[in-house]
């Protein structure tokens, strides 16, 4: 049994049996458990099945029985397949290690509630957004002085879903520019006064 999850077509199968050893698979009974319909059937050598409900569970996993009877003896075969029903709707959660951070130091951005994800860095407000990640997790260091703005995209494989956008700004605080400039002088007797 096989399942041709990336075909999008409506008029195609999306379970198809093999090793059925019958010369006319149409004499087996074929049924599902309750959390799919079939909607058709094509001489039960490959089906189509659509599940029962309007909205994915938490998780989007679905496991589906089926049950195929042979007609001689009624020995009845079972498998079971799962398929993943990702929400059409994404709401994605970000979270940051430090939002205040010194100069040259590195800080951990992660996103959640989505399956594909999208970061971005915004060069400048209202600037430009260069792509940098595509994982649900990521460790920048800021380049600018001040604020720098990261932006998020999650959505679903779906072709219907509806994407998520975050922004997450990190500030950067210069790193002191102190120069220390010895006088000519620079042999010292004990206890002797040192200008700076």
């Amino acid at each position: 049994m096989t399942t041709n999850a990336g075909i999008t077509s409506t008029n195609r199968p999306n379970v198809q049996f093999g090793n059925c050893g019958a010369s006319m698979p149409s004499a087996y009974t074929v049924s599902v458990s309750t959390n799919g319909t079939i909607t058709a059937n094509f001489g039960n050598d490959s089906l189509k099945v659509e599940p029962t409900f309007a909205t994915p569970p938490v998780g989007g996993n679905v496991v589906y029985t089926f049950s195929v009877t042979n007609p001689i003896g009624g020995c009845v075969a079972t498998q079971t397949i799962a398929i993943l029903y990702p929400p059409i709707t994404t709401s994605i959660t970000t979270a940051i290690t430090n939002t205040v951070l010194c100069e040259g130091s590195t800080t951990n951005l992660s996103a959640i509630g989505a399956f594909n994800y999208n970061w971005f860095y915004q060069n400048g407000a209202g600037g430009p957004l260069q792509p940098i990640a595509t994982t649900s997790s990521i460790t920048v260091t800021p380049p600018a002085i001040g604020t720098n703005t990261y932006v998020v995209t999650g959505n679903s494989p779906c072709p219907s879903s509806t994407p998520d956008t975050k922004t997450i700004t990190v500030n950067v605080i210069p790193m002191a520019n102190l120069i220390i400039t010895p006088l000519p002088d620079v042999t010292k007797c004990l206890k002797s006064t040192i200008y700076i």
